[in-house]
């Protein structure tokens, strides 16, 4: 009795016949195209991490809406920034931190009440007592916000510059 017959009376037939799929598909030498190349997508930005105690998923005024709750982190390259809450508008790609938002990119921290950061345009706005520190100035403001990609850090009403030499208001 050959093995495939064996097989069909044990009803295996269908498990035996993927394993031999797969050790010729193998023993051929092919590969699988990575998960990331198979297909073209058209948001070629990184993929943020965002995680969360708890989620919610909603559908608000008919946009996919996230709510998080609890140990909010997002993660992407070099900005790193965490809250106690958050909402995550998928479609605008947009989200809205408050309590507590700490929020780091390569060595600045900027740490604020409440937080807007809108992705796709690079651009964030702060609200609240809004504290940065860089090597060793801090800033301080009423509100501040971030531009060109975190490149450009605006800090109005109230605005406070120290630094060991100086300080600037």
């Amino acid at each position: 009795m050959r093995p495939w017959q064996k097989a069909a009376r044990s009803g295996g037939l269908l498990l035996y016949g993927t394993a031999l799929i797969l050790l010729s598909f193998l023993a051929a030498g092919a590969q699988a195209p990575p998960a990331d190349n198979a297909i073209e997508s058209a948001d070629t930005r990184p993929r943020s991490l965002l995680t969360a105690d708890r989620w919610i998923d909603r559908i608000v005024d008919g946009e996919p809406v996230t709510f998080l709750y609890g140990n909010v982190l997002i993660d992407r390259d070099t900005l790193t920034a965490r809250s106690d809450t958050a909402r995550y508008f998928r479609r605008r790609d947009i989200y809205e931190m408050w309590g507590n938002v700490r929020i780091r990119q390569n060595e600045t921290v900027l740490t604020c009440p409440k937080a807007v950061y809108r992705r796709g345009l690079e651009t964030a706005d702060f609200f609240g007592g809004v504290r940065v520190e860089e090597e060793q100035v801090i800033g301080t403001a009423a509100r501040g916000e971030f531009r060109q990609g975190g490149r450009l850090l605006r800090l109005v009403e109230g605005a406070r510059l120290v630094a060991p030499e100086y300080t600037v208001w």
